[in-house]
């Protein structure tokens, strides 16, 4: 069982990252992860049920036939209790209960995450992952209500408190492997991140006291193994902007200050604003948005047939999870990490 796990650390190394569409709306599910086994205890299936009771008052809709149990492959999945044919769609979870990072950029969308350290540069250059190895030791030690005045607690409870990664074996187990290059890639990997753990250490604020590297590897795990990553970092869909612009042009008209056609020109430069920012300007600076959605981070991988996708819905401001081929009952809902 090591072996094979450890082979599949070849990628665990490698800090790659596949984009979702650059659309609005995202087709094709790209999901930033490593094969990071975790145990799926009878303690954490009793607090999934908290987190579903709390899923419901942040309203995440959750479709019929789904829930949230014992995976075959270890660790806790996305179950089947009925058939559900193909497009289904099955959960929506609203942006703003989704934990999000935009790199190179703004970093966590909980601004007060940054407040965690003195020079917010220093975080801001980290790698995604980083940032969310803070954030998510914000959301567990220093408070779980965010700045949006969403308590996460139920959702941090159900999160799986250790990983069996090489990078927690002894050397001795290590050593069992007789694979020397990827010994050397867990040795690379340790030194790389208290690298970045000192960083973070070296610019902390009095807030982080007692943050150990323990904690730091603890986040950075739980983010590379829930994390969505996508070329969206535009805002989502806002009426008002667009109602507001049109008000200005019936009162440009109706008023006399001009005629339609120079109205309709304003007009068009607020559209094409709007449609610079939201599509063009993220890709010219290549800037992607590292989300992990609550309940859809449940999902586990399959790369040959995966049964289900993420999409970011544009006017819907939330983030869907649909089946993209039907699913048996008593089946496993599955997605692909990339």
């Amino acid at each position: 069982m090591k072996l094979c796990f450890y082979f599949l650390l070849a990628e665990y190394s490698n800090s790659w990252t596949n984009a979702f569409s650059s659309q609005k709306t995202i087709s094709s599910t790209t999901r930033v992860t490593t094969n990071l086994h975790a145990t799926a205890s009878t303690t954490r299936l009793k607090r999934v049920s908290s987190l579903q009771d709390w899923a419901k008052q942040v309203e995440i809709k959750t479709g019929s036939g789904l829930s949230i149990d014992q995976s075959g492959f270890g660790g806790l999945g996305l179950l089947v209790t009925k058939e559900i044919a193909g497009d289904s769609l099955l959960l929506t979870v609203p942006s703003d209960v989704a934990l999000s990072v935009e790199s190179p950029g703004d970093g966590p969308n909980d601004r007060a995450v940054l407040d965690l350290v003195e020079d917010r540069k220093a975080l801001l250059s980290a790698p995604w992952y980083v940032q969310f190895s803070l954030y998510l030791h914000y959301l567990d030690k220093v408070t779980s209500k965010r700045s949006s005045g969403i308590d996460m607690q139920s959702w941090i409870d159900a999160l799986p408190r250790s990983f069996d990664t090489p990078i927690h074996w002894p050397e001795e187990a290590q050593k069992e492997l007789q694979y020397d290059h990827l010994v050397e890639s867990v040795t690379r990997q340790e030194s790389k991140w208290r690298n970045f753990y000192k960083t973070i250490q070296d610019n902390a604020s009095s807030s982080l006291k007692g943050y150990s590297f323990d904690d730091f590897v603890w986040g950075c795990e739980c983010a590379r193994s829930r994390a969505f990553s996508g070329a969206f970092t535009g805002s989502a869909f806002n009426p008002f902007t667009y109602a507001f612009t049109l008000l200005l042009v019936s009162v440009y008209v109706g008023f006399g200050f001009g005629d339609l056609d120079q109205a309709a020109n304003g007009a068009g430069l607020v559209f094409a604003a709007s449609v610079f920012q939201d599509f063009v300007l993220p890709k010219l600076l290549k800037k992607k948005r590292y989300a992990i959605c609550p309940l859809i981070d449940m999902a586990n991988h399959n790369s040959v047939r995966p049964s289900g996708g993420v999409s970011f819905e544009f006017f819907g401001d939330a983030y869907s999870l649909a089946t993209s081929d039907t699913v048996q009952k008593g089946g496993e809902l599955f997605i692909s990490y990339g």
